[in-house]
């Protein structure tokens, strides 16, 4: 049984953090709009760039071949920011969406961690006039600092900002003692918003997408440039889990360093509709729960105890 009430509760206290993985951007939108993610996704890249292999559903190794041989990242890139930002409907809005939009203000978590590359979640939160500030990690080689963060979807505004982790570090803490502090969003996968300007030039690059891309955020371990404010609350909290899948790797490794982190005694719970016998396994080998729901039907049920 899913005790729901004792989640709200924690909701309401805001001792829960969020990770919102790929149903967070889907649930409740009809079929036929709905975000292309996962194998989806892959299948459209390898349409776009005449992928060879008879396996399109493998999105990072289509997304290499993308890369390495075919169209070049930045074409990869430009894909990108068109499927989930700069062309993604203004209309559009998931379960998760409509979740953050409509309970009280002082409940939305401290904390929300994502995989997704879209906004939907800084979208929800600005339509609210709900401060945030959203940050994540850059491709190795970028100047200014291996992290980039930013406070407003609009382009007159700060944009992608390129900080060191200890500058980074400094600004939260800042930010968390004004009278409104923000909500943090760590992007663990990057972000497909603000990496052109209007002359069409890359600015960065923060997008985890291909094989070499996974290779090389496990082998700069960059799990540890988590701000310290950061972990403080993923230590303190219960986590739940919209839509996550265990084959992803930089998710699990994350999975792994929290449960050294966190404090004992938390229990959390994750939102599967579906999940078989061994990776249920594998969530309660790490201290998850499963809640076997769709993902806007939790979430209904949740708020109907807030």
């Amino acid at each position: 049984m899913v005790p729901f009430s004792a989640l709200a509760s924690l909701i309401r206290d805001r001792e829960a953090v969020f990770f919102a993985g790929s149903a967070a951007s889907v649930a409740g939108v009809p079929d036929n709009e709905k975000l292309p993610l996962g194998s989806e996704l892959s299948r459209l890249i390898a349409l776009e760039t005449s992928y060879p292999g008879s396996d399109t559903s493998n999105l990072s190794k289509v997304a290499q071949y993308a890369d390495e041989v075919s169209v070049g990242r930045r074409y990869l890139l430009k894909f990108l920011e068109a499927k989930f930002f700069s062309k993604l409907n203004q209309d559009y809005e998931s379960a998760f969406g409509q979740f953050l939009k409509s309970i009280d203000a002082e409940h939305i978590p401290k904390l929300i961690v994502t995989t997704n590359y879209d906004c939907l979640i800084e979208r929800a939160l600005e339509s609210r006039g709900i401060p945030y500030l959203a940050f994540g990690h850059l491709k190795a080689g970028t100047k200014g600092g291996r992290l980039f963060c930013c406070d407003s979807l609009s382009e007159q505004e700060n944009g992608l900002r390129r900080l060191t982790r200890a500058k980074l570090d400094d600004l939260i803490e800042d930010r968390m003692l004004e009278d409104r502090p923000p909500v943090l969003i760590y992007k663990m996968h990057g972000t497909a918003a603000h990496l052109f300007e209007g002359s069409g030039e890359l600015t960065c690059d923060p997008v985890v997408l291909t094989e070499n891309d996974y290779i090389d955020f496990l082998a700069a371990n960059l799990i540890h440039e988590i701000p310290t404010d950061v972990l403080t609350i993923l230590r303190q909290s219960t986590l739940m889990f919209f839509g996550y899948a265990l084959e992803d790797w930089n998710f699990r490794v994350l999975l792994s360093q929290i449960k050294g982190w966190q404090q004992i005694g938390i229990k959390n719970w994750a939102c599967l509709l579906e999940v078989d016998e061994v990776e249920e396994a594998f969530w309660k080998e790490r201290d998850v729960n499963i809640a076997k729901l769709d993902v806007a039907e939790f979430l209904d049920l949740i708020q109907a105890e807030l």
